[in-house]
């Protein structure tokens, strides 16, 4: 516990939070504001670099110290922002997968060719080997020290065109390829795991592939086309599930 911590929660929503997430953001804010000196900011249906600057804005004229960035869309442990702390880093994130298919976990690697994008799992970890350093990290379980925003440019989240590819960059990616300019490691903690919620489900880390599964056999029509069974097959599985 440190009072004296200010600890900005940053938070972006669009549309109706589903009771589920509400409860869980509730518990969690709730709990922190014993823990440390909470200062919630909240931008609801505006685009994602508006909101994320207005946010980053707002917790900086309040001289918070971190910056706890929270989706509407993730589902936190009471234990999620005491972790992430005590690493006492410029930048560290929590652990999630994508909500949509493969739902495959997000931390991003390059491999040592310089340009193969990879998704990385992390496995579970003794406490002191937890963190490791990729390309993109979990922007919804992000902490962020406040003097990292202070030394960066102007807008801090922005659309750019990637030269490359020809497509414009999300924001998140964006401000993650800044850091690593700017000399800041993009740190996850692998035992900091928290779901994502998708079709209802809480998908994690350590559930996803039976995710998968499920989604492949029961609801193909979120399943990319190269990744779907044969039907025969499907309705085999299908059958075996539903006889238990």
């Amino acid at each position: 516990m440190n009072k004296d911590l200010r600890v900005g929660i940053l938070i972006t929503s669009s549309g109706s939070l589903e009771p589920e997430i509400y409860r869980n953001h509730l518990g969690c804010v709730n709990y922190w504001a014993t823990l440390y000196d909470l200062r919630v900011y909240h931008v609801y249906d505006t685009c994602q670099q508006d909101a994320l600057n207005t946010l980053v804005h707002n917790a900086l004229e309040d001289d918070c110290e971190y910056l706890f960035f929270m989706e509407h869309d993730n589902i936190y442990c009471k234990d999620t922002l005491p972790k992430l702390l005590e690493h006492k880093v410029d930048f560290v994130s929590g652990y999630y997968p994508f909500r949509n298919w493969p739902y495959e976990p997000i931390p991003v690697v390059i491999d040592e060719d310089g340009e193969t994008y990879r998704f990385e799992y992390i496995p579970h970890k003794d406490e002191t080997e937890s963190k490791i350093e990729v390309e993109l990290a979990c922007l919804g379980c992000s902490l962020v020290q406040a003097d990292v925003f202070r030394d960066m440019p102007k807008p801090y989240f922005d659309l750019k065109l990637d030269p490359k590819s020809k497509k414009f960059m999300l924001s998140d990616v964006v401000f993650f390829k800044n850091l690593r300019k700017a000399g800041v490691k993009v740190l996850v903690d692998g035992n900091v795991r928290i779901g994502h919620l998708s079709h209802r489900f809480s998908i994690t880390p350590d559930n996803y592939r039976i995710f998968q599964k499920m989604v492949q056999v029961c609801f193909p029509e979120f399943v990319s086309p190269e990744d779907r069974l044969d039907e025969e097959v499907r309705i085999k599985e299908l059958i075996r599930i539903m006889k238990g």
